[in-house]
């Protein structure tokens, strides 16, 4: 049969690269810093690998998200809430002249000072409350006075 033919051999036309990588992104590092905000350890290499991919996870899973690993519209919009600092409190101090407003008058004042000192003298309440009877707010001296009728009451 002709025998003038060159034998063909088969080689292939591409080579598939089994150890290719996805380059660094800035938008994979700023997702990392942000992980990393909230408690995460990532290294901050812009790659979206195995440890972002866990991390995503864990926090979806954490805030009741569809838990599939991908940085999405709603997990990104929980990631930013959770990473937004909290807006300052402006804290007004009291005024000086302002005081504890009242809540016994002197007659209730006297009869819970006599229980405090009558649980101290039943064992119940230690001594070092009767050096500090004049010191106590009227909400302390009720809720003295509620502990000795409760513990009496049993």
């Amino acid at each position: 049969m002709g025998g003038d033919w060159p034998k063909n051999i088969d080689r292939p036309h591409f080579e598939i690269k089994t150890s290719w990588k996805a380059p660094a992104s800035d938008s994979v590092k700023e997702l990392q810093q942000l992980l990393n905000r909230i408690g995460y350890k990532l290294d901050v290499d812009g790659l979206y690998g195995p440890a972002t991919t866990n991390a995503i996870k864990a926090f979806q899973k954490a805030n009741s998200l569809t838990v599939d690993g991908s940085a999405g519209p709603a997990t990104m919009a929980a990631l930013e809430l959770a990473t937004k600092p909290a807006p300052p409190v402006a804290v007004t101090p009291p005024k000086e002249d302002t005081k504890m407003p009242l809540l016994l008058n002197d007659t209730g004042r006297v009869e819970a000072k006599q229980l405090i000192k009558k649980a101290v003298a039943a064992g119940i309440f230690k001594e070092s409350h009767l050096s500090k009877l004049d010191s106590y707010t009227d909400a302390d001296l009720i809720s003295y006075s509620i502990a000795y009728v409760n513990r009496t009451a049993k």
